[in-house]
């Protein structure tokens, strides 16, 4: 017999140990074949056995490979090794994702690469180092390797388990500042309150929840507000997703809350729950009832009350006495304190209370000088854990005995001056401590430490940080700390620590009890509360549970035929950390129906059901939903999720439900494919738990890798790809498919590259600024193309329409700009300091046409910054800034008149900047800005010129200096915000204080708090900038103001930061630019519309990257730009400067006898005035008419007689406006 090999990969493949044999009747040996691939991808190649004896057949076998750069070891046994290799290097691969068929045992090491060779691996994978942790999931429970490159045989690489106290990293954000309070809700999801900034965000975030992965809510940013520095101390969670906050704060979204709030499980404030005005820097904790026990700062000293469920005080307790320091609630009920208790001896004493707030005559510690404790715990023997001394280099940790004397057995030393944050008790009697210390009875322990009953060092914990401010246990013996340097690395400051295997086992050991008992390294509760919930029926509680030497029972009850159990358990633990545990059971014939369905919502029946991922990018990935749901009337309880088949290397399981889902309820696995090669691939996802048919469950995953992708859309929240570096070179996107039919503001995300580089190369099929279309249901949808749009490195398809960049619209500026003024031809004069525009030198100022080209010919130089510019009837500009040659050292600003023509010529100068300008009706020119004299004459920030430049000497107003904002309403009447000790002041057209309008505004703003302002057509006003309150009112950065100067209270919309520039549209929407991410809780990055009502416009979202200085609206709706970061609007091919569409701008003009009205609606800009000329065919010029009235509509305009038959009107929208002219008779 002879062994060849042939076909296109034969060289991959070696045969080992075979040499020409003769084989005797029943005779057989074995042979090898070696698999070596020379490239990436898919190998095939052909093993022929043939034989000398031409009448023996010859056989053939296929052979078949893949290449790969990404390894993702499948490993379904501790002894599975994925890879046997004599010479193997990690440089330019990487070693992907750890998927586990089965539960490690502690001590568990898995070869992953197993060298056969004396070399040790010649470099590491790029993305695992040497001591790097791998992470891997199997039956709902996260296990953590630690690699090591010399493992084994000293030449192999290894994955050892790690052990209880090793970080495991959760998805949060990466956010700077401290975390000062911390909770875990029962469902594993986290709160985290602090003084918290998250990149990408312009201001701080103070209270955040995540999710059990570590990932953001974005949806929970709730607003408070405080006159000093918001702080937070306790965060309380409640069995049903409720949880209350304590910290210094006076409102919450905008609503009066003084230092204590209580959500709803969804993140709205529980209207329900008023204490009123609570003192800060105080100590709660929670009542199996839902009652709270606090302790209270008063003038006489602190005490313990209790509060109802709603807030209002229990008139049931009695209030302890004052001088208390801290608090714990036992387990029987009786509250244990300690303090000086007013006598002021210099140390403090121990007292218990009856659970009513009476004394407890029964309990008489011994005489022991506590000079002072600190936080306690109560242990489930009854001794209770206490920091005697805090905050001295005297402080210790110690147990006391249950009649308050001190624990002598109990003496863990740590050194001099630690100190203690944190302590939680597993259900085995160890004790997890957190703090700031070194040392634990001569060993080193850095931070956290875990005890034995007796205090000693419990050596199979390996935890380390800087230090540990909070721990909170979960369900599964996990631990939630906080703090910073944990494991070692100074920039973790949250993570789940691992532990030792524990369980929760619940049970009704007789028919009217329910137990629940708990084992190893899981949480020791303090307390147990018991529901039960009927089949077809509500939640029905069962009370609070009592501790026995089985567990914690509740008992003489009349439980239904079958259900579910729900049990809470608060675990044992200091007042500094909270959290809440939870289960469920089924009992009788209570059994969940599980049906899984893909992102299209249509379910996927077991065994056969299919989960596409489409077509893919080698090497690229791409994550789907799958949702589990619940049809039962038993809860399903998660069991183990994997993946397996010929491809399951290529799909991974990113996150699933980790708890019970109840009957109607749903839960998410979310699944990624990443394709290696260009080939179709195949995997089985299987998902079991405690179903009784169809355990496990089954989806077929498909997917295919492919250099074309064909995107498919199920909904505008699916991102086809997400990738740190991504080349589009050489790729084509191929069809453009819809699941569903966009709305105007739709932006589909292609590839979210969530690295600091944007996407390189274009698809060899799709530009930048192209026009890509889909179909849906026979309606064809056009998107614009944009490589730098999202968080500029992504590509994005965004919906022709409102607030999409014009596609064609080129204009691309060196430099910033900081005015553009919309023109009657469609182009736009635009101001800033730029150096260039198209490639076409211009200084500061240039004339762009319809499309953004630079118009020829127009090519005024400014020798700086234009800062201000107004339009003037029959098309000549004001402009105002750095415009001609100064003196050196001086900052002298100028006001020039700009011809149409080009031609700029100075009316005036002032000493300093000029930050505004505006036109009055008669031609005179209001400045404002940061000068101290105008041509040589003394004026304070705000001066009046004559239409010739002159200044006029006889208007004096001086309202304030550095006027930031200058408005004229129609009466001729002038607001002017500058920051004096009003901020706000409106003048009468001779400069004299209008007494008929009050500022809204105190002196408590360092600098201008009013950046822009609008007039409405009713004389209401808009006003923009970096304020928080109104008239005393919480209403931060944007508010609409009455014609007196006071607060419209109807107009409340909500943003997180500065307001730059407003423009207004004719339709009452406003536009407005500047820093903020966020309004009405809806995203919205720099620039947003608002209703006339206060809410987002959700058909504009253009998702400006990083400021909007100024906006303009032209009389087609289109809206101009300025800003900086701006080629996130749909990929805009200038950072600084765009176009973007709109809805339609309607007007129109209706003449009838004696009559003219100008019907004005859309996106058009706002009319607040309109002045009508009229010129006859033999007429030398123009005739004023006259001012036109306001009539039923803010947009419906009515004017005066018409007595002529043929004439030509022409009209404007304000004084400063352009002209349009119609034949009419």
């Amino acid at each position: 017999l002879n062994v060849t090999l042939s076909g296109p990969a034969a060289a991959d493949f070696k045969v080992i140990g075979f040499s020409p044999k003769v084989l005797a009747p029943g005779d057989s040996f074995p042979f090898e074949v070696s698999f070596t691939p020379s490239a990436v991808g898919g190998r095939t190649a052909t093993l022929t056995v043939s034989s000398d004896d031409p009448d023996l057949p010859t056989w053939s076998v296929t052979l078949s490979g893949e290449g790969i750069n990404r390894m993702d070891p499948v490993v379904n046994s501790a002894a599975d090794v994925p890879l046997r290799t004599p010479a193997f290097s990690g440089e330019g691969k990487t070693f992907g994702s750890l998927t586990l068929g089965f539960a490690p045992a502690p001590g568990t090491i898995l070869t992953v690469v197993d060298r056969t060779d004396n070399n040790p691996i010649g470099a590491f994978f790029d993305d695992l180092p040497d001591g790097g942790l791998v992470s891997a999931t199997f039956g709902g429970q996260t296990y953590v390797f630690t690699a090591g490159y010399g493992g084994g045989s000293g030449n192999d690489l290894t994955l050892t388990l790690s052990s209880a106290g090793t970080p495991s990293l959760l998805n949060h954000p990466d956010f700077t500042g401290g975390i000062t309070a911390l909770a875990v809700r029962p469902d594993g999801s986290m709160l985290i309150g602090g003084n918290l900034f998250i990149p990408g965000n312009t201001k701080n975030r103070y209270l955040l929840m995540l999710r059990p992965d570590g990932t953001l809510v974005e949806s929970f940013r709730p607003r408070f507000s405080y006159s000093g520095v918001i702080e937070f101390s306790r965060i309380l969670p409640y069995p049903d997703g409720r949880f209350l906050v304590f910290g210094r704060f006076d409102a919450v979204n905008e609503v009066a809350r003084r230092n204590i709030v209580r959500f709803n499980a969804d993140g709205t404030v529980d209207p329900s729950f008023q204490i009123g005005e609570f003192p800060y820097r105080m100590d709660l904790d929670l009542m199996p009832d839902g009652r709270v026990l606090a302790k209270v700062n008063a003038n006489a000293g602190a005490y313990i009350t209790r509060y109802e469920s709603n807030g209002d005080p229990d008139a049931s307790f009695t209030p302890s006495r004052t001088g208390i320091t801290n608090f714990l609630r036992l387990r029987d009920g009786k509250i244990l304190i300690n303090g000086d208790f007013g006598q002021n001896q210099g140390y403090h004493r121990l007292l218990r209370l009856e659970a009513d707030g009476t004394p407890d005559a029964s309990f008489s510690p011994p005489a022991i000088e506590y000079h002072s404790l600190g936080q306690m715990m109560e242990q489930r023997d009854g001794r209770v854990l206490v920091i005697t001394s805090p905050g001295t280099n005297a402080s210790t940790l110690r147990r006391l005995n249950a009649d308050g004397s001190l624990d002598d057995t109990f003496q863990p030393y740590f050194g001099t001056s630690p100190t203690f944050k944190s302590f939680v008790e597993q259900a085995d009697g160890k004790v997890i401590v957190g703090g700031n210390f070194s040392q634990l009875d001569g060993f080193q322990v850095r931070g956290v430490v875990r005890l034995f009953r007796d205090g000693t060092r419990d050596a199979s914990f390996s935890g380390s940080a800087t230090q540990i401010d909070s721990l909170a246990m979960l369900a599964d013996g996990g631990i939630i700390a906080s703090g910073s340097g944990i494991g070692g690395v100074s920039t973790i400051r949250l993570c789940r620590l691992l532990n030792n295997v524990g369980s929760f086992s619940a049970e009704i050991p007789q028919p009217d009890t329910i137990r629940l008992s708990a084992t190893g390294a899981v949480p020791d509760p303090s307390w147990v509360a018991f529901s039960v919930l009927p089949s077809g029926a509500g939640w029905t509680p069962l009370g609070p549970a009592s501790l026995t030497e089985e567990g914690w029972e509740v008992s003489g009850q009349t439980l239904p035929s079958s259900g579910i159990i729900h049990w809470v358990g608060h675990p044992s633990a200091c007042s500094l950390s909270a959290s809440l545990t939870d289960g469920f059971m089924n009992f009788g014939s209570a059994e969940p129906v599980l049906a899984l369905s893909g992102p299209d919502g249509v379910v996927q029946p077991d065994g056969s059901g299919v989960i596409s991922f489409g077509k893919m990018f080698p090497g690229q990935s791409r994550v789907l939903p799958i949702t589990i749901s619940n049809s039962g009337d038993g809860v399903w309880l998660p069991g183990y999720a994997s993946i397996s088949g010929p491809d399951a290397q290529r799909f991974s399981i990113v996150s699933s439900p980790h708890r019970g889902i109840l009957p109607g309820e749903s839960g998410t696995f979310i699944v990624s494919f990443t394709p290696q090669a260009a080939a179709a691939c195949s995997a089985s996802l299987l998902v079991s738990g405690n179903q009784t048919t169809g355990n496990p469950y089954v989806l077929q995953l498909s997917g295919t890798g492919s250099t074309t992708l064909d995107p498919f859309f199920h909904s505008a929240s699916d991102v086809q790809i997400t990738s740190r570096s991504f080349s589009a070179a050489s790729l084509s996107l191929g069809t453009l498919r819809l699941g569903f039919a966009p709305t105007a503001g739709t932006q589909l995300r292609v590839i979210n590259n969530n690295g600091t580089e944007p996407i390189s190369g274009i698809f060899t099929d799709l530009a930048d600024g192209s026009v890509i279309q889909a179909i849906h249901e026979g309606t064809t949808y056009d998107f614009l193309v944009g490589y730098r749009a999202g968080d500029g490195n992504d590509l994005v398809l965004a919906l022709r329409g409102p607030g999409v960049r014009l596609a064609g619209y080129s204009a691309q500026v060196t430099g910033s700009v900081s005015i553009a003024l919309p023109q009657d031809d469609g182009g736009a004069l635009i101001g800033g300091l730029f150096t260039q525009v198209n490639g076409v030198p211009r200084a500061g100022i240039a004339k762009l046409d319809a499309v953004g080209g630079t118009v020829p010919g127009f090519s005024p130089s400014a020798t700086g910054a234009v800062s201000a510019a107004v339009e003037l009837p029959g098309g000549d500009h004001l402009l105002a800034g750095l415009l001609f040659p100064r003196p050196p050292g001086t900052d002298m600003n100028d006001v020039a008149r700009l011809t149409a023509d080009g031609v700029m010529k100075p009316l005036a100068r002032a000493n300093n900047t000029i930050q505004t300008m505006a036109v009055q009706k008669d031609g005179g020119i209001l400045i404002g800005g940061g000068f101290t004299s105008v041509s040589g004459v003394s004026r304070s920030g705000f001066a009046r010129l004559h239409p010739s430049g002159a200044l006029d000497r006889s208007f004096s107003a001086s309202p304030g200096n550095n006027v930031s904002a200058i408005l004229v309403q129609p009466d001729g009447r002038i607001l002017v915000a500058a920051p004096s000790y009003t901020h706000l002041s409106r003048l009468l057209p001779t400069g004299a204080l209008d007494p008929s309008f009050t500022s809204p505004f105190a002196n408590n703003f360092s600098g201008a708090p009013i950046a822009a302002m609008v007039s409405l057509a009713d004389g209401r006003i808009i006003i923009g900038g970096s304020f928080d309150r109104v008239g005393g009112v919480l209403c931060a950065y944007l508010a609409r103001l009455h014609p007196d100067g006071s607060l419209d209270t109807s107009f409340r919309p909500r943003l997180d930061a500065r307001v730059r520039t407003l423009a207004l549209q004719a339709d009452g929407s406003i536009i407005a630019g500047g820093d903020f991410t966020e309004v009405n809780d809806v995203a919205r990055n720099r620039l947003v519309r608002i209703s006339s009502d206060g809410s987002v416009d959700g058909t504009f979202d253009p998702n400006a990257g990083d400021r909007v200085s100024s906006v303009a609206v032209a009389k087609d709706g289109r809206v101009f730009v300025c800003g900086s970061g701006l080629s996130t609007l749909s990929g805009a091919p200038s950072s600084n400067f765009a176009a973007l569409g709109n809805q339609p701008a309607i007007s129109s003009i209706q003449i009838s006898p004696g009559k003219v009205t100008w019907l004005r609606s859309g996106t058009a800009p706002e009319a607040v005035s309109a002045v009508f000329e009229i010129r006859g065919a033999g007429d030398a010029g123009w005739r004023v008419l006259g001012e036109g009235a306001l009539r039923e509509t803010a947009r419906q305009m009515c004017r005066q007689e018409l007595k002529d038959t043929q004439r030509l009107l022409r009209f404007a929208r304000d004084w400063n406006a352009r002209f349009k002219s119609i034949l009419f008779g």
